[in-house]
C-alpha cells in the first residue's frame, strides 16, 4: 500500500511539474513564476527516482517546441525523429543533476536546488540550459539583481522545511519587492529596435538578388529613422567581408553624417579556417566595433568535432560600448539560456539588447519565450530591454 501511494505521489507531482513547465514557458511573462513551483515539487520528493521524474517532466514540457522547430532550423533533411531525439536527450541531461543532488536529510537538502540550478546553468550543461527557473527572479523579485537569484536558490527549501513561515517570508518578499519596484526602465528615446519579415536566412538561400533587396530596405529604414541607434536582427546581413564593407560604405558614411549608428547581425569568417563567427556589427557614427556570439546552438551551429560551423566562445565579452551606453547583447539562442546574461551582468551593462533570426520558429512559441525571457532579465537587473527579431 505504501509503495502504491508513493508511486501515485510521483505521478501526480510529475504531472504538476509538466503543467508548470508548459505554462511557465508558454511565452507569457506573467506565467514564468510557475517555474518556481517546480523547485518546490522537486524538493518534496522522497528519493532520487521521484525527483528525476519530476525534473524530466518539467524540462520535457517546457522545451517540446524544439521538436517542430528543429526540422525548419536544420533543414528538409532533418526528420521529426531527429528533433525528438534532441528534445528527449536534452531533457534527460537537464534532469540528471536533480537526481544527483537529491539529499534526504536536512540541512543538506537546502543545497539541492542551488547545486542543481548551478549545474544546469553553468557550462557544460549550461550550453543547453533551457527553461531555467532562475529566469522567474525578474518577475518575483524585480530590481533585486543577484539578491533575486539567491531568493530563487534558497527560498524553495525554506518553504518545504518550514511550510508556514517559509511561505509567509517568501510571500512578503515577493510583495515588497514588487511594491517598491519603480517600473520597467524605458529604452533610451534615441534607440530603436526594428523587426523584419525576411523569412529564411540568406545563409541557406544564397540568393544575391534577394540579399540586395534586403540591404536596400535596411539602408532606407535606417536613413529614415528618427532614432540615433537602430538595432536590426541577427544575420540580417548574411556575410561580412571586404566586398560587403565596400558595398555598405556609402550608406555607413551617410549614417555617420546624420549622427546615426546601426547595430545588425551578420557572420564573419575565422581567419585560416572554414568556420564563421555569428556576430553583431556596430557601424555608422559610432567607432566601428564587433560583438561575437558566445554560445551558438550546439550541433546545428557549434560543431565540436567539425572543421566548419561556429566556434564556442565562453570567455568572450558579454557587452559592448555603443553611443554612450553599454548594451549586454544576447544573440538568438542565448536568449533561452542563463549563463550569457548572468555573465554579462558582471560587466555593468546599461541596457539589454537581444537579436534573433526566428524564421524557423515562427510557427512555435519560441519567439514569445525569447521575448518573455529578455523582459524578465531586464526587470531583474532594472535595465531597459530591446529585442529585434526576423521572422
Amino acid at each position: 500500500m505504501g509503495t502504491w501511494i508513493a508511486e501515485y505521489r510521483t505521478v501526480a507531482s510529475s504531472l504538476a511539474a509538466a503543467i508548470a513547465g508548459s505554462l511557465a514557458w508558454s511565452g507569457h511573462i506573467a506565467a514564468l513564476p510557475l517555474s518556481f513551483g517546480f523547485l518546490i515539487l522537486a524538493l518534496l520528493q522522497a528519493d532520487r527516482w521521484a525527483t528525476s521524474s519530476v525534473a524530466l517532466a518539467y524540462y520535457a514540457s517546457s522545451t517540446w517546441p524544439l521538436v517542430p522547430g528543429a526540422k525548419s532550423f536544420f533543414g528538409a533533411h532533418f526528420s521529426l525523429l531527429g528533433g525528438t531525439v534532441l528534445w528527449v536527450g536534452g531533457s534527460v541531461l537537464l534532469a540528471m543533476p536533480w537526481a544527483l543532488f537529491h539529499f534526504r536529510r536536512w540541512p543538506a537538502r537546502f543545497l539541492s536546488v542551488p547545486l542543481a540550478l548551478v549545474a544546469t546553468s553553468v557550462p557544460p550543461l549550461g550550453l543547453i540550459g533551457w527553461a531555467s527557473p532562475l529566469t522567474s527572479a525578474g518577475i518575483l523579485f524585480p530590481g533585486t539583481r543577484w539578491a533575486g537569484i539567491l531568493g530563487i536558490l534558497f527560498l524553495p527549501a525554506l518553504i518545504v522545511r518550514f511550510p508556514r513561515w517559509g511561505t509567509l517570508v517568501t510571500g512578503l518578499l515577493i510583495a515588497c519587492t514588487n511594491w517598491v519596484y519603480p517600473g520597467d526602465p524605458a529604452p533610451p528615446t534615441s534607440w530603436e529596435a526594428v523587426d523584419t519579415k525576411f523569412g529564411r536566412s540568406e545563409l541557406e538561400l544564397a540568393d544575391p538578388f534577394r540579399e540586395f533587396q534586403h540591404a536596400q530596405w535596411i539602408e532606407q529604414r535606417a536613413l529614415n529613422s528618427r532614432a540615433k541607434v537602430i538595432v536590426f536582427p541577427e544575420t540580417i546581413v548574411p556575410r561580412w567581408n571586404d566586398g560587403t564593407e565596400a558595398f555598405w560604405g556609402p550608406t555607413l558614411a551617410n549614417l555617420a553624417v546624420q549622427g546615426k549608428t546601426i547595430i545588425f547581425g551578420t557572420t564573419v569568417p575565422v581567419v585560416a579556417s572554414a568556420k564563421r563567427l555569428n556576430s553583431i556589427m556596430v557601424r555608422g557614427a559610432n567607432v566601428p566595433a564587433s560583438f561575437f556570439q558566445r554560445i551558438p546552438p550546439p550541433i546545428s551551429m557549434w560543431k565540436p568535432f567539425s572543421r566548419s560551423g561556429f566556434p564556442l566562445r565562453l570567455t568572450g565579452q558579454g557587452s559592448i560600448p555603443v553611443a554612450g551606453e553599454r548594451p549586454a547583447v544576447l544573440i538568438c539562442y542565448e536568449l533561452l539560456l542563463t549563463w550569457p546574461v548572468l555573465s554579462a551582468s558582471w560587466e555593468h551593462p546599461t541596457i539589454l539588447v537581444g537579436v534573433a533570426n526566428d524564421y524557423w520558429a515562427s510557427q512555435t512559441r519560441i519567439p514569445a519565450v525569447q521575448r518573455a525571457a529578455l523582459d524578465a532579465w531586464a526587470r531583474l537587473f532594472s535595465l531597459p530591454g530591446l529585442l529585434a527579431v526576423n521572422t
